[in-house]
């Protein structure tokens, strides 16, 4: 753990095992940790907790810690407070995804674990899941995905907010998201729209010279994270 007032290893040991009987933990392998600056606490307040190569321990709190969310994520009226805790979850375990003539964003999350999926329920993100591999009884993962409709109608909030701690994750999406056909349409790079992408445009009033102004936010971004990269390698 780190940086955290007046913990000792025998108050995190009890909360880890409790409710988790049948894990045996060893207090030496809980680490109290001492950053250099306080500068942490501006942006990390409660401290970082790291346990290393206990999965059963790892899944156990992050679906204890899932079902007292809950409750105050469903309730809650507040919805900068549900997009915060969304891109939370995709800043540590989401990616860009999506083969030849599809783009996402997608995030793995246990088959019982139904937080994040009614969260975007409630945001009004359509998604769709993957749960082959419980099918196959292979594990108990599913893989949940928005695609490009979904990142166009939230591109605001999408630009503002995600990955922005992971710059090589982020120019991957930003880059992705130029290839896009639609993308092309709507930045001028390509005269003729999808019929299925002017379909979806009208039914949902999509206001084009919006989205063109944060393409643009973003490809000059793209631009300053390219010439970023180069003075590295230089």
């Amino acid at each position: 753990m780190t940086n955290v007032p007046d913990t000792n290893t025998m108050i995190v040991t009890k909360l880890i095992v409790e409710d988790n009987s049948g894990i045996l933990i060893e207090e030496s392998r809980i680490l109290l940790r001492t950053a250099k600056s306080d500068n942490i606490r501006k942006w990390n307040k409660c401290g970082s907790l790291t346990i290393y190569d206990h999965r059963t321990l790892i899944l156990n709190l992050h679906m204890r810690l899932m079902k007292q969310i809950h409750p105050y994520l469903r309730n809650t009226i507040n919805t900068d407070v549900k997009w915060d805790f969304l891109f939370g979850i995709l800043e540590g375990d989401g990616c860009v995804v999506g083969g030849k003539g599809k783009f996402g964003i997608g995030f793995s999350c246990h088959k019982d674990d139904t937080t994040i999926r009614q969260l975007l329920d409630i945001l009004q993100v359509k998604y769709s899941v993957d749960s082959s591999r419980v099918k196959r009884k292979e594990g108990s993962g599913i893989y949940a995905c928005f695609w490009l409709f979904e990142i166009l109608l939230n591109l605001k909030i999408l630009s503002d907010n995600l990955f922005i701690f992971y710059p090589k994750r982020r120019k991957m999406f930003i880059e992705r998201l130029f290839e896009q056909s639609t993308v092309k349409f709507i930045v001028g790079e390509k005269d003729n729209l999808a019929p299925v992408s002017e379909q979806f445009f009208i039914e949902n009033d999509v206001n084009l010279t919006e989205i063109e102004q944060i393409l643009n936010s973003l490809f000059f971004e793209l631009k300053k994270l390219n010439q970023t990269n180069k003075q590295k390698t230089n």
